[in-house]
């Protein structure tokens, strides 16, 4: 690649995750759920409801240490609420609290159909997270 188009790829790279760190600044984030592990967060006006489906950004908070570095994450994710399953479509996890400091990693899933993770347990983290979730009304 030559430089020009390197450098222009390095700024588009730049500019998005800026854009993305702005977005995410502004977001007024509600509690959902709090169990011994952290706290949820979720932003309602992003909450898509599909019959039993429910999709939201939500920002998990860890309590107690970093697991790996990581204070926070971001996510969006899909709830089947009629299974009891979620999946995280794509997530961005941070060192600091409340989705500040350094973005320690990131993952987009290849496919927004991509596979279902088990049931949740009601008493579990997740489907303590879930139940509230799948409560949620517009």
């Amino acid at each position: 690649m030559q430089r020009p188009q390197l450098l222009a790829l390095k700024f588009s790279v730049l500019l998005a995750a800026f854009a993305a760190a702005q977005s995410y600044a502004d977001t007024k984030w509600e509690l959902i759920a709090s169990t011994s592990l952290g706290k949820t967060y979720i932003d309602r006006k992003t909450l898509g409801i599909n019959g039993p489906l429910r999709k939201v950004f939500q920002l998990e908070e860890v309590d107690g240490p970093a697991h790996m570095g990581i204070r926070s994450v971001i996510a969006h994710a899909e709830y089947d609420c009629a299974n009891r399953k979620m999946r995280f479509l794509d997530f961005i996890s941070y060192g600091g609290s409340m989705g500040a400091g350094e973005q320690i990693s990131r993952r987009q899933s290849p496919s927004p159909f991509g596979p279902w993770g088990g049931v949740l347990p009601p008493s579990s983290e997740p489907g303590v997270t879930l139940d509230s979730i799948c409560a949620v009304k517009k």
